[in-house]
C-alpha cells in the first residue's frame, strides 16, 4: 500500500514538474519572440514575397520609414496594446459579446467613413518626398547616366531644328 501511495505521489509530482517546465518554456519563448528594442514585429510572409519585386520594395520602405516618424504611430501602438489587454480576457469570457461589439464598431466606422477625412493631402504630404527619394536612391547609376545622355542628345537636335534654313 505504501508503494501504491508512493507511486501516486510520484506521478502527481512528475506531472506538476512537467507542467512547470512547459510553463517556463512558454514564458521564455514569449519573452524571446518580442523584440527588445521596441521595434515592430517582423514582416509577414506575404509582405516578404511582395518585397521581392523591386518597385514594391521601394514603396514599402518609404511607407514604413514615413510611418516610423509619424506622430500617430505611438498612439496606435498604445491603442493596440490596450486593446489586446482589454479584448483578450473579454474574448475568453464572452465571445458573443465581443462579436456584437465588433458589429457595432463596424457599423459606426461605416457610418462615420473615416477614410474620407483621414487621407487628406496634408497628411500624405510627408510621404511623397520620401517615396521619390527612396525611388531615386534605388535606381542604378547607369540609368541616371543613360537618362542624362539621352537628354543631352536630344537638346542639340532640338536647337538645330529651331534655326531657320538658309536661303
Amino acid at each position: 500500500m505504501s508503494a501504491g501511495a508512493m507511486l501516486a505521489t510520484t506521478s502527481a509530482t512528475e506531472r506538476l514538474e512537467n507542467s512547470r517546465a512547459l510553463l517556463r518554456q512558454a514564458l521564455q519563448g514569449k519573452a524571446k519572440s518580442r523584440p527588445a528594442s521596441g521595434a515592430s514585429d517582423p514582416a509577414p510572409e506575404w509582405l516578404a514575397g511582395l518585397k521581392s519585386i523591386p518597385l514594391v520594395t521601394v514603396l514599402v520602405e518609404a511607407v514604413s520609414s514615413w510611418w516610423m516618424q509619424h506622430p500617430l504611430r505611438i498612439a496606435s501602438l498604445v491603442a493596440v496594446d490596450t486593446a489586446r489587454v482589454v479584448v483578450q480576457p473579454l474574448a475568453r469570457s464572452n465571445p458573443l459579446g465581443l462579436v456584437a461589439g465588433a458589429l457595432v464598431l463596424g457599423a459606426v466606422v461605416a457610418w462615420a467613413r473615416p477614410w474620407r477625412w483621414v487621407l487628406k493631402p496634408a497628411m500624405l504630404a510627408g510621404l511623397w518626398p520620401q517615396l521619390l527619394s527612396k525611388g531615386i536612391a534605388h535606381l542604378p547609376m547607369e540609368s541616371w547616366l543613360d537618362a542624362l545622355a539621352s537628354v543631352a542628345r536630344q537638346r542639340p537636335a532640338a536647337q538645330t531644328s529651331a534655326t531657320p534654313p538658309p536661303m
